[in-house]
């Protein structure tokens, strides 16, 4: 197991806050709580990488995807490791730790029973955290940006990996351009993001669901902020490199025809990156 870093830690808490959970609860009619910190990806590779960084992980193979999990004690060490350097489920983490808190303090009586005030206590904690699932963050705390910028940027590139999509599309134009999109349902995180790199948010109502958010970045705007967590992505490397070079490739608009050479390298990343959007279901189907 590596000793993980200030930089490995606030990648992780992106990953986290992009698409992982907190779960607190009770087992019905018996005094039973499972707790756990838990990671989902297509990939296996990235959370095999979160999984040597901590003691105790788990990583199963479900329908559509990879999860590892952190139960118990050991979602607690991931729990206070990573609160620091979340920006949108830090008081999950908190809670997590609040209710860990309240485990062996007390001898239980017949039948694993505790006191009143005790399972009052837990009980609040276990809403709490419901609660904090279920609710729309707008803003993060501010003194995140109090942060080094290196981890801020690589809690950026964990966000990423874990939610962002990278494509190269190709209008009636015949212009290939490239983009970063990030889809979530907590606005805090891409306002986040938005702090950093600028580019606007837009909203999608959904029936019956929660409405989504979205940050998107093309073309020179794209190269900004692929380039500022380049060093710190796993998943999506390579899908930085394809956009990159694609929008390297762009010139001026002289009103001069683009290079048949040009358009077919632009083509062919173009493939390339469609291919790396994909494999990762393959691979699991």
């Amino acid at each position: 197991m590596s000793e993980p870093t200030s930089i490995d830690k606030a990648y992780i808490a992106g990953f986290l806050d992009g698409d992982g959970g907190v779960a607190v609860y009770k087992l019905r009619n018996q005094n039973v709580y499972p707790r756990f910190v838990e990671f989902y990806n297509q990939q296996e590779s990235v959370l095999e990488y979160i999984r040597s960084m901590f003691e105790g992980g788990k990583v199963r193979r479900l329908r559509t995807c990879y999860s590892l999990s952190f139960y118990r004690d050991f979602g607690l060490a991931v729990a206070h490791a990573l609160k620091p350097y979340s920006v949108y489920k830090w008081q999950q983490l908190e809670v997590y730790e609040s209710f860990s808190a309240t485990l062996g303090t007390e001898k239980p009586g017949p039948g694993g029973a505790v006191s009143v005030q005790l399972a009052a206590r837990r009980g609040e904690l276990i809403s709490k955290i419901s609660a904090l699932k279920h609710e729309t963050c707008w803003n993060f705390r501010p003194d995140f940006m109090d942060l080094p910028l290196s981890e801020r940027l690589a809690y950026i590139a964990g966000f990423v990996d874990a939610e962002g999509y990278i494509g190269i599309v190709l209008p009636k134009s015949g212009c290939h351009c490239v983009l970063l999109s990030i889809l979530h349902t907590v606005p805090a995180v891409l306002k986040f993001i938005q702090a950093h790199f600028g580019g606007k948010i837009s909203e999608y109502r959904r029936s019956g669901k929660r409405n989504q958010y979205r940050l998107l970045y093309e073309r020179k705007r794209f190269v900004s902020i692929a380039e500022a967590i380049y060093p710190y992505t796993i998943l999506k490397s390579e899908q930085i490199e394809c956009g990159l070079q694609v929008q390297v490739s762009m010139t001026s608009r002289t009103g001069r025809p683009v290079l048949p050479e040009i358009l077919e390298q632009r083509e062919a990343l173009r493939l390339r990156l469609k291919e790396l959007n994909t494999s990762n279901w393959r691979s699991i189907l």
